[in-house]
């Protein structure tokens, strides 16, 4: 614990105490393998096990025959706070994949289009299937259709539409089939009305004791290989409990892990880049102290003395700085932004043991934005920005 204490005419007083939030085992161990840079690309409430799915889009398996461009071995997945799951690729397999598929766009055209016609194609079928119920009759036949969906309606025109971004490649034929299929995904509506009903029957009939919530604590390895309902238990307990999964993929080996806490892990990824410049006026950057989302009004506090300050229940708390006499201020904010600070300051502390959404270091908060702004804290990309001015 981190106390402070006074002693006074004889008497010993504790003034206050508090967790030491750098020291929980989560943020000490090394649960993921770090040995190449990861990425955060996007975060969705995703399942455990559709998420174990999209790490076999681009494998060897799957992805060699068709996407060879976008052959990615490395898959990690991290659940926060929200349920919502982080999708994060090795950074030097995300700049070959682009690079690869830029290529594929110049030398092989034609090939590009047919794929992203066939992902048009695999839409419609989509569509049908979700529209009659069709079910599937095994394992290995639900899994390999939702591989094929995977790759061509979601991995493949995402992708292409990064690539010619970053490219500056002119392609409307290419931009306007990848566009569509992004615009109308089947992909979720078939994961929520066909995959998920389907593992929750199977783990029904298996015994489990809520198939309902078979898809969110088991992976599709785990699936293939055999409920291991012992397993599949313990971890509905957890999860019961407010545990989130990590799910790492490296090659053929899966790794599952559900952790009391998952900010640590979000907060390390943060910390391996440095806040990137914004040039959009109304956004402004800094380092994640506790990742997370938020919106909410800014209410700024500007002074070290809470007296005459007030903030309601879920604004965001703007200052330059925090210190404890803000404790009565900082227990009902929904964010915390800060000009000055690092990880170790008063507000980063706060912000791990409250677990809200703050971001340090600034530099210019109080005076970018103004009391009442309503704005947006994402935490987690190290962003704050102004969503309407008071």
């Amino acid at each position: 614990m981190d106390t402070e204490w006074a002693y006074d005419r004889g008497s010993f007083l504790l003034l206050q105490a508090r967790p030491i939030t750098t020291l929980a085992p989560e943020y000490q161990e090394a649960l993921i393998d770090q040995s190449v840079p990861w990425v955060s690309l996007v975060k969705r409430p995703f399942s455990l096990l559709e998420y174990s799915i999209i790490g076999h889009w681009t494998d060897p398996q799957h992805a060699a025959a068709d996407l060879g461009f976008l052959h990615l071995n490395r898959v990690l997945g991290i659940q926060d706070d929200a349920n919502l799951t982080h999708l994060c690729l090795s950074g030097p397999g995300v700049e070959e994949a682009m690079s690869h598929l830029l290529d594929v766009q110049k030398k092989d055209r034609a090939r590009l289009i047919h794929m992203l016609e066939k992902g048009q194609r695999l839409y419609d079928e989509g569509i049908k299937r979700v529209e009659n119920k069709e079910s599937f009759s095994e394992l290995r036949e639900v899994f390999d259709y939702f591989c094929e969906v995977g790759k061509f309606t979601v991995v493949l025109p995402a992708w292409l539409l990064l690539a010619l971004e970053a490219g500056g490649v002119e392609d409307a034929e290419a931009h306007r089939l990848a566009e569509d299929l992004r615009a109308h995904s089947v992909y979720p509506r078939l994961v929520h009305e066909v995959l998920h009903p389907f593992v929750a029957e199977y783990a029904r009939k298996a015994g489990f004791s809520a198939p309902e919530e078979a898809p969110h604590v088991i992976s599709w390895d785990e699936l293939e290989r055999g409920l291991d309902l012992e397993i599949m238990e313990e971890r509905l307990l957890a999860k019961r409990a407010g545990h989130h999964f990590v799910y790492q993929q490296i090659d053929d080996q899966v790794q599952v892990r559900f952790l009391p806490e998952t900010g640590y892990l979000l907060m390390r990824l943060a910390d391996s880049r440095l806040p990137a410049a914004s040039s959009d006026g109304d956004c402004l950057t800094g380092q994640t102290a506790w990742p997370g989302f938020h919106r909410g009004r800014a209410r700024l506090v500007l002074s070290s003395n809470p007296e005459g300050y007030s903030i309601e229940e879920g604004e965001v708390l703007v200052s330059v700085q925090s210190n404890p006499n803000l404790m009565p201020l900082l227990r009902h904010a929904g964010a915390i932004v800060t000009d000055e600070g690092g990880v170790a300051c008063h507000a980063s502390i706060v912000a791990r043991e409250l677990k809200v959404p703050a971001i340090t270091g600034t530099g210019r908060a109080t005076s970018f934005i103004h009391d009442g702004d309503f704005i947006e804290v994402d935490a987690t990309s190290q962003t704050v920005r102004i969503i309407e001015r008071a």
